[in-house]
């Protein structure tokens, strides 16, 4: 992915759920783009303008280990069951 956003005129988006990718030490805050779910839908924040993630990085928390609780439906239980249905 490095090489790939140094080439002109080229962006690069990657949506993950894995803390492990999350957790590059090359992924900076200002690259990374929380979407939460929110009263009326998903809400896009930026990982840099969250004050929880910012404290939690300089406590020594990996963004991958953030990113997931942050960006985790509420009632993620309800999901399962109405994918058995």
């Amino acid at each position: 992915l490095a090489r790939v956003r140094r080439l002109p005129a080229n962006q690069t988006f990657l949506s993950t759920h894995s803390p492990e990718l999350l957790c590059d030490e090359g992924i900076g805050l200002d690259e990374t783009l929380l979407f939460r779910p929110g009263e009326e839908g998903t809400e896009i924040a930026p990982a840099h303008s969250l004050d929880t993630v910012r404290a939690l990085l300089e406590g020594g928390v990996s963004l991958g280990d953030i990113a997931i609780p942050e960006t985790e439906p509420a009632n993620l239980e309800h999901l399962a069951r109405v994918a058995e249905v």
